[in-house]
């Protein structure tokens, strides 16, 4: 347990394109859509039965500083309404690994104005993502 984390480690390539002005923190966030790995029901006199999710889908939010080019990027991205990309994800400190093949802009962010550049979020849908922690 001697490793030491570094954010520099982290690539992020959406689409063929590495990620880059990521706010300071929480710049990435991987949640699956069904956390749940098993399903299960109980019938009225106790029996039981449990199956198997297979859901791979996971949202991916991915947070920029307002003047990140990777803005103008996914916005492209966005438009393409239906038009699947690939995204990847490596910790090159360890710990990390990730992917999908089908990724799809979900959320767009609020657009805002004000004295300084505001902080922009999107949200992934990755159909397929396969992930895991290495190390």
């Amino acid at each position: 347990m001697d490793k030491v984390y570094n954010p520099k480690d982290l690539i992020v390539n959406i689409a063929g394109r590495i990620v880059t002005g990521f706010v300071k923190d929480n710049f990435i966030t991987i949640e699956p859509m069904t956390k749940e790995q098993i399903a299960s029901q109980v019938g009225i006199n106790g029996e039981t039965n449990v199956s198997v999710n297979y859901d791979d889908r996971h949202k991916i939010t991915v947070n920029l500083m307002g003047d990140s080019p990777m803005n103008s990027f996914l916005d492209g991205l966005s438009k393409a309404k239906g038009v699947p990309f690939p995204m990847m994800l490596q910790d090159k400190s360890g710990g990390k690994i990730g992917g999908a093949t089908q990724c799809y802009v979900l959320e767009r962010p609020t657009l805002q104005n004000g004295q300084e550049w505001k902080d922009q979020t999107w949200v992934l849908l990755a159909t397929n993502f396969v992930g895991a922690f290495v190390g």
